[in-house]
């Protein structure tokens, strides 16, 4: 059987059939042989059967026929179908009207006449909730499961036996029940967005949870079956995703080996659970001992890291946590009045509600309340002490030997500092932060927020580039720093870190009176040395070799003729070098750069920039931001590094580069050299026998003109032919199998021979290292490819 759900009502197999109350109802619309269409009076769902000798007595009871398909209807549109069955109309009316008074044993023998279940939401425009229609009885079933979510948040389960489970990518949470069987989850859909829950709760028998991120492997083994995790290398990533593991009921052991950038959540839930964890320094796990799903605590959670003690699990269990390694143990605890303590190593905690109990202990340790139903919260470590409201109930909890504190996510919150060397982060919300005496780094966050320093070498930090802030000096010594964050008024803080650059608190004041008029500098045929002012300059060095700089302000700065250099300082700056080898350089804002003629170097910085090379064998480096730069003529390198960037090579025997990114990159006229680095990246040759390499990430490469050879690299690439050249050989590397694509406009077939006639209009041939495809003289070879593989799957027509 098959289930294809499109979304608009994740019940709608409950809705299809029954009241709200449970009992089945339903009114027949219309009947025929092969056909019956029914509306569930209360919800007004309309479900239509399709079949064979469908019959009905005088009640309306059916009384024979063989039902081969479903369709589910939520108000006009459709919601599912279940195709791919042979089932007894008699027999399944019977099981939903049993199913209606609890009674599941008929559904499950029915659904257990297939051999297989499937379970398709891939399409679907939300996430699937299988959870309300199928959870009662599904893990009961004997058919082998297929398993796909949808690419939102979805709960899953499967059957009694062996499953396949693909979850596809999310924007939360997809939740995935655990069954008996051996079963397979793939991840290979995830992508770093994506979160992930796997609940053992609700399957009998101890479990030992195996799981590696250096070597991306994972297994789960118990009592009636193992599970094996496969493609979870994108789904344990840290930076909005990762994966949690709930347990069982009984005494289950949590084998894990973490490494940096990778996060792993478990929760061993009841029973007396081991946890034996692998951590290198710098890398974070989660032990959580909050309620789930199938696991409410009814006592405080006593946790002590230096010793690795659990003294209550929250079910009156003693536990053990056992770390190998100088990595970071995160502890969450219960809604109950807990006592959590820490190790030498950095620890952080999670208290959720009640009056908590916490003491870092040695390491620089942290507590967290940027988590769902926090209102706000007031922190002073100063005095050990916070104080809020969680889910609508004050807490107060006791904070000993805490140097990090991260405020609710978006309430007004106050955190306050001590002596020591703190780090203090707003999140959302107007928040008041300040850090007493000490080193301290104060992150605002969204809002606009109130950041003090104090005494010491402090740190204020923000989640934008430079080229995005603007500064206003007020009264006091305060100073406004207005972003898409929000309008932060920061006192007493000597550096001001940006994502691209970090200033001092005297650059900050320069920033904020640069502007307005500056001055007029003109050189001669000397060797100038011109400054600018804090204004809007212009400044021309004349011939010479001169060294020119614009300081702040937005500047307009022309080397003119000689080997000159010229940096424009901050501001949004219009830079050029002019005749000779000049180097000229950008600043952290978004300036327009123009070599000139001659060998020049061109360094854009931060911002986004728009360069070019001009005439000459340039180098042109864009640095952060998302940069548009124009090798231009010449033998230029043309390198993108960070942002989303586009490179033209322009005429010569160009070297292009993206780095990170999704970049778009073109070589133009000559043979060139591009590299895409990571991300998502578009690359194409131009005329010429060019050499593309994709790297990291899904690209799309076009070599153009010329005998080119692509590599693709890692990640499902596509490379592209829009024209056919008679006597050109292009050669792809690195042909994946089931990765990459060919898309390839104009090629004609046989009339009636459909996709496969386009196919063999390539004439593909086995030759040594791969298949060679031809078509209007133009060679193409896949190394790396078998002929068997080659076939309608590997190609996109237009």
């Amino acid at each position: 059987m098959q289930f294809n759900y499109f979304g608009g009502n994740q019940a709608f197999l409950n809705d299809a059939f029954f009241q709200p109350t449970g009992e089945l109802e339903l009114t027949i619309l219309s009947f025929s042989p092969t056909q019956a269409i029914v509306i569930q009076p209360s919800t007004g769902d309309v479900t239509t059967f399709n079949g064979t000798n469908f019959a009905i007595d005088a009640n309306e009871d059916p009384t024979s026929g063989t039902i081969t398909s479903i369709t589910f209807s939520t108000g006009g549109t459709t919601t599912a179908t279940l195709t791919d069955i042979n089932w007894s109309l008699v027999e399944f009316i019977s099981a939903l009207d049993a199913a209606g008074f609890e009674n599941l044993g008929p559904a499950i023998t029915l659904f257990s006449k297939s051999s297989s279940f499937g379970f398709d939401a891939s399409g679907a425009t939300d996430g699937a909730d299988m959870g309300l229609d199928f959870l009662d009885f599904l893990p009961q079933v004997n058919a082998t499961g297929t398993i796909i979510g949808s690419p939102f948040d979805d709960n899953l389960v499967g059957t009694a036996v062996n499953d396949s489970i693909n979850p596809g990518a999310n924007n939360g949470n997809d939740f995935m029940v655990a069954t008996t069987g051996n079963d397979t989850y793939d991840f290979g859909d995830a992508d770093a967005d994506s979160f992930y829950t796997v609940d053992y709760s609700f399957i009998n028998g101890a479990r030992t949870f195996n799981i590696n991120a250096v070597n991306a492997t994972a297994s789960v083994s118990g009592s009636g079956g193992t599970d094996t995790f496969i493609n979870i290398a994108s789904s344990l990533t840290s930076e909005l995703g990762g994966m949690q593991f709930h347990g069982s009921t009984a005494n289950d052991t949590f084998n894990v080996t973490n490494e940096l950038g990778s996060w792993v959540n478990l929760n061993g839930g009841q029973g007396v659970d081991t946890y034996n964890l692998t951590l290198p320094s710098g890398s974070l796990m989660r032990v959580s001992f909050n309620e789930t799903p199938n696991n409410t605590p009814t006592q405080a959670v006593v946790v002590n890291l230096a010793t690795g003690v659990v003294s209550n699990d929250g079910h009156g269990n003693t536990e053990q946590i056992n770390v190998t390694g100088q990595g970071s143990v995160e502890i969450r605890g219960s809604n109950f009045n807990d006592v959590l303590t820490g190790s030498s190593r950095n620890d952080s905690f999670i208290t959720d509600l009640g009056n908590d109990t916490v003491n870092g202990g040695a390491g620089f340790d942290r507590v967290r309340y940027d988590r769902s139903g926090l209102e706000t919260v007031t922190v002073d470590l100063q005095n050990n002490v916070a104080t809020g409201v969680w889910a609508g109930q004050n807490f107060t909890d006791s904070l000993t030997s805490i140097e990090s504190v991260r405020g609710s996510r978006s309430g007004n919150d106050t955190l306050l500092g001590s002596g020591a060397n703190e780090m203090l982060d707003g999140r959302g919300g107007n928040d008041s932060l300040s850090g007493r005496d000490g080193n301290d780094t104060l992150i605002g966050g969204g809002g606009n927020d109130i950041l003090e320093g104090g005494n010491g070498t402090d740190r204020a930090v923000f989640d934008v580039e430079l080229s995005f802030v603007t500064f206003t000096e007020l009264n006091g010594g305060q100073i406004l720093v207005s972003s898409a964050e929000g309008n932060d008024t920061v006192s007493s803080v000597e550096l001001f870190e940006f994502t691209d650059a970090t200033l001092t608190q005297a650059d900050v004041i320069a920033l904020a009176n640069s502007g307005g008029p500056g001055i007029t500098q003109v050189g001669n045929d000397g060797n100038d040395t011109f400054g600018g002012s804090s204004g809007d300059d212009v400044i021309a060095g004349g011939g010479g070799n001169d060294s020119l700089s614009g300081g702040l302000g937005s500047d307009n700065i022309a080397g003119s003729v000689g080997d000159d250099t010229v940096d424009g300082g901050f501001g949004n700056d219009n830079l050029g070098g002019g005749e000779g080898n000049d180097s000229v350089l950008g600043s952290f804002n978004n300036d327009t750069i123009g070599g000139g003629f001659g060998n020049d170097f061109v360094d854009g910085g931060g911002g986004n920039d728009e360069m070019s090379g001009g005439a000459g064998d340039d180098t042109v480096v864009g640095g952060t931001g998302d940069d548009t730069i124009a090798g231009s003529f010449g033998k230029d390198s043309v390198l993108g590094n960070d942002g989303n960037d586009s490179l033209g090579g322009g005429t010569g025997q160009d070297t292009l580069v993206g780095e990170a990114g999704d970049d778009s990159l073109g070589g133009g006229e000559g043979d060139d050299q591009i590299r895409g680095g990571a991300g998502n990246d578009f690359l194409a040759g131009g005329g010429r026998n060019d050499s593309i390499n994709g790297g990291a990430g899904n690209d799309e490469i076009n070599g153009g003109k010329g005998d080119d050879t692509m590599t693709g690299g890692t990640g499902d690439d596509v490379f592209i032919f829009t024209e056919f050249f008679s006597g050109e050989v292009d050669v792809i590397t690195d042909w994946t199998d089931g990765e990459d694509k060919l898309r390839m406009t104009g090629i004609e077939n046989a009339p009636g021979s459909g996709l496969q006639g386009r196919v063999d209009a390539l004439n593909p041939t086995a030759v040594a290292n791969g298949v060679e495809l031809t078509y209007e003289g133009q060679k193409i070879i896949l190394q790396g490819a078998s002929l068997s593989d080659i076939g309608v799957e590997d190609f996109i027509f237009i």
